[in-house]
């Protein structure tokens, strides 16, 4: 079975920041930076000797508290832009091609390179949102968009043929354990 398809960047920016924002790593980010800016709040109106200081220092420690996780999401999707606008993430948006073989594993062809993926080396499947994510040997991973199938048949042999050789099942929830790169 073979498949040939493009990842559009935007879509696939808006993907990934919106499953990002879901995962553990990200929510713990948020908090432990909440806490850091309420302590050097708790801090600054503990040391400050007028009252005014205090009541300034206490809106402040309100405003941090509604807005954190806004800014961390501004913040984090321009660290993903600037993550994926590298050139080690460029070929992620060139045209790819995927073969799975019933004996071997799949083959996956871009313009940097053609390997071969066996099947006991796939360590997980995801289907989240639009996206077919496989995870194979050290957190390498391949994104398929469901638009690259022609159909739906298409899609259900794919991943049932996938999920028959790996015995491995499908999760709709986002990896993560995935490093952001």
């Amino acid at each position: 079975m073979n498949i040939k398809f493009k990842i559009e960047y935007k879509d696939f920016l808006n993907f990934y920041t919106s499953a990002t924002y879901k995962t553990e790593r990200f929510n713990k980010i948020v908090k432990y930076t909440w806490l850091f800016i309420l302590l050097i709040v708790a801090f600054v109106i503990l040391v400050s000797s007028e009252n005014k200081f205090r009541g300034i220092a206490f809106i402040i420690a309100i405003l941090v508290s509604i807005f954190i996780r806004f800014f961390m999401k501004v913040f984090y999707k321009n660290m993903i832009i600037a993550g994926l606008n590298r050139k080690e993430s460029t070929y992620m948006f060139k045209a790819m091609e995927v073969t799975l073989s019933e004996k071997e594993g799949l083959y996956v062809k871009n313009f940097r390179e053609k390997r071969l993926i066996y099947f006991n080396v796939i360590r997980a499947l995801y289907m989240v949102d639009n996206y077919l994510i496989i995870i194979f040997g050290n957190n390498d991973y391949i994104y398929i968009p469901k638009a690259a199938f022609k159909d739906t048949p298409q899609e259900y042999d794919f991943i049932n043929l996938l999920k028959e050789k790996t015995n491995k099942t499908v999760s709709n929830l986002y990896p993560q354990f995935l490093l952001y790169k």
